[in-house]
């Protein structure tokens, strides 16, 4: 699908930027199509259990995210790398049994 290119973009411009300081807004934008692709603002909204509108008003800075959604963020961050973690040792180990190297 073509959100892979856009998820590889926000990947690397939240990576250039990780040494500067990031407002919560770009910090959100960087983080949503990571976790959640292209429709990434609907699905953060259900995920942190907030209105779209809500993660709508986060990203043009007309509020900040309310306590305790850093901690959410954390979460859901952490149990897609724990996720993630598994299926690429998987993956490895399709790619070294046909050969190819890693």
């Amino acid at each position: 699908m073509s959100y892979i290119p856009d998820i590889h973009l926000g990947i690397e411009a939240c990576c250039e930027r990780v040494s500067a300081q990031m407002s919560s807004a770009e910090l959100i934008l960087a983080i949503g199509p990571v976790l959640f692709g292209a429709q990434w603002k609907r699905d953060l909204a259900r995920a942190l259990g907030v209105n779209d509108r809500t993660v709508n008003r986060w990203t043009a800075e007309k509020i900040e995210p309310r306590p305790g959604v850093w901690t959410d963020l954390l979460r859901i961050m952490r149990e897609r790398h724990t996720q993630l973690g598994s299926l690429i040792e998987a993956v490895e180990k399709h790619a070294r049994a046909s050969g190819e190297r890693c």
